[in-house]
C-alpha cells in the first residue's frame, strides 16, 4: 500500500519515471503474494490492487505519450477488473488487438465504478494516440458512454439500502443513454 501512495504522490506531481517505478514495484510484491497460499478474501484485495496498478500504469503510459504500451495496461486492468466484478465479455484478447481496435462497447455488460474509469482511461487514450490524424471521435464517444454508464449504475447502487429501487433507476437511466 506504502508504494500505491508514493506512486500516485509521484503521479500528481508529475514524475512519472518514478512513479512507474513505485508502481512496479507494486505490482511485484503483489504478483508474487498471488502466487503463494491465500485466504480468498485476501485474494480479492491483491487482485483488485493489481487492476488498479494495472489501469494506473495505462495512465502513465498514456501521459508519457506511449500509446501503445498504454493500451496494453488498461487492456489487462479491464479484463482483471472484469473477472473480479464477474463481467460476462466477449471481447477478443489483446493478441488479436496491436492497435487498440477492441470495440469494448459491445461486451455483455455488467456496470462497476473501477471499470468506468478504464472505460474512461482508454476514450481518453483513443483521443490521445492520433499520430497526427483526427480522433476516432465515434468510438471515444462509445467509450466515453460505457464509463459514464459505469458511474451512473455505481452511483445510484450505492446511494440507497433500497437496491431493488435504485437498481431500476440506473437500468432506466443506463437505457436512457443507449
Amino acid at each position: 500500500q506504502r508504494c500505491m501512495n508514493i506512486a500516485e504522490l509521484h503521479y500528481q506531481l508529475g514524475q512519472m519515471e518514478h512513479s512507474q517505478e513505485f508502481f512496479m514495484d507494486a505490482l511485484k510484491q503483489l504478483l508474487e503474494l498471488d502466487q503463494t497460499n491465500i485466504d480468498d478474501s485476501i485474494s480479492f484485495h491483491i487482485h483488485f490492487a493489481t487492476a488498479k496498478i494495472m489501469h494506473s500504469l495505462g495512465a502513465i503510459h498514456a501521459r508519457c505519450g506511449e500509446y501503445s504500451e498504454a493500451f496494453q495496461w488498461y487492456d489487462e486492468s479491464m479484463k482483471r477488473k472484469r473477472d473480479i466484478f464477474g463481467v460476462v465479455s466477449d471481447l477478443p484478447t489483446a493478441e488479436n488487438s496491436k492497435t487498440s481496435s477492441k470495440n469494448y462497447s459491445s461486451a455483455s455488460e455488467g456496470f462497476h465504478f473501477e471499470i468506468g474509469m478504464t472505460y474512461n482511461g482508454l476514450a481518453a487514450l483513443e483521443i490521445m494516440k492520433t499520430n497526427g490524424n483526427s480522433p476516432d471521435w465515434q468510438k471515444a464517444m462509445r467509450l466515453f458512454k460505457q464509463a459514464e454508464k459505469n458511474y451512473i449504475y455505481h452511483y445510484y447502487n450505492s446511494s440507497s439500502n433500497d437496491t431493488t429501487f435504485i437498481s431500476s433507476l440506473a437500468s432506466d437511466a443506463i437505457r436512457k443513454m443507449q
